[in-house]
């Protein structure tokens, strides 16, 4: 048996050579193009191939020390895992894998069904871990957690519903009794994912009692993750119509924050107007520049100088 793991051992090393070989060549090839290959380029791409072909064909006939009944056990007890989509009790078929890659340690297919199994078996309890948390009522523990699970493993199954319980308990109850109509243009929220629904639930959100700190927070984590809000990091502006009248505008004396030029308040008259729901983001003045902006002169009149002097353009 020793003698056959080596023999393996030794046929797997030299295939991981030919292989690290063969992709050298194949990317000589590439930089050739399919029409101008050298002869000797294709010769060496075919000789490699057949090595390859003639090591696999060898370690074929080194027959398996692993019983057949054994590997029939953990082929019928994986596949009844994944159609379950590894939510049920693994512990079985995880040790008759574990038993195949101890006899045969160069059993490929069988390390990487062993590594999925015990990648599920970790979630598991993470996921329950998490549930003891949620018992304690800590929210902002079980949604630190959630978050680092959902780096290691996006868009696990919460069967739980602990995404939406982080989300009730962040959400002041009036809010959530109120169910309020989302009156962007933005698809429906059920689209996105588990924290992207709920950061724009509370930035679409208009009840008051949502504070200013929470809907920055929101803000500045979709800023990382992508903003899907019309008119946040696309250029279909979001306008919002402002009716003719008369407005006071800026601040009074009693305002310690406000510069000598927004002082006094005063009177002004205006047309009707639009105005963006949003103020520009980096997002879409990245999509400006990358269209030419700097360089089409009609768009800055007179600051067009300014734009030469700094080399904007």
């Amino acid at each position: 048996m020793s003698d056959d793991l080596d023999e393996r051992t030794q046929l797997r090393e030299l295939r991981q050579t030919y292989q690290r070989n063969l992709a050298i060549v194949e990317k000589q090839r590439a930089n050739y193009g399919d029409l101008n290959v050298p002869v000797h380029i294709v010769t060496q791409i075919r000789e490699t191939e057949a090595k390859i072909a003639k090591i696999d064909r060898q370690l074929k006939l080194l027959a398996s020390t692993v019983d057949d009944e054994l590997r029939t056990q953990a082929l019928v007890a994986y596949a009844i895992a994944e159609a379950d989509e590894f939510r049920g009790d693994l512990t079985y078929v995880a040790n008759l894998l574990n038993q195949i890659v101890k006899a045969d340690p160069h059993d490929e297919i069988s390390h990487e069904q062993l590594a999925t199994i015990r990648r599920y078996q970790q979630f598991q309890r993470d996921y329950a871990a998490i549930g003891h948390v949620r018992a304690t009522g800590n929210w902002k523990a079980v949604e630190l957690l959630l978050t680092k699970l959902a780096q290691r493993m996006p868009n696990f199954p919460d069967p739980e519903a602990h995404w939406e319980w982080v989300k009730q308990q962040k959400t002041p109850q009036t809010v959530q009794e109120s169910k309020p109509v989302i009156k962007d243009s933005a698809p429906s929220l059920d689209l996105y994912p588990p924290n992207v629904r709920y950061y724009l639930s509370i930035l679409q959100n208009p009840d008051p009692s949502v504070s200013l700190n929470e809907r920055l927070s929101a803000a500045e984590a979709l800023g990382k993750i992508g903003d899907p809000r019309r008119g946040v990091c696309n250029l279909d502006v979001d306008w919002c119509n402002v009716p003719a009248g008369t407005y006071t505008i800026g601040s009074d004396e009693s305002d310690s924050q406000a510069d000598s030029d927004e002082k006094p308040t005063q009177k002004v008259t205006l047309s009707a107007f639009k105005i963006s729901k949003y103020c520009v983001t980096n997002a879409q003045w990245q999509q400006f520049m990358d269209a030419g902006g700097y360089r089409e002169r009609r768009l800055w009149g007179q600051y067009w100088q300014v734009c030469q002097e700094n080399k904007w353009t």
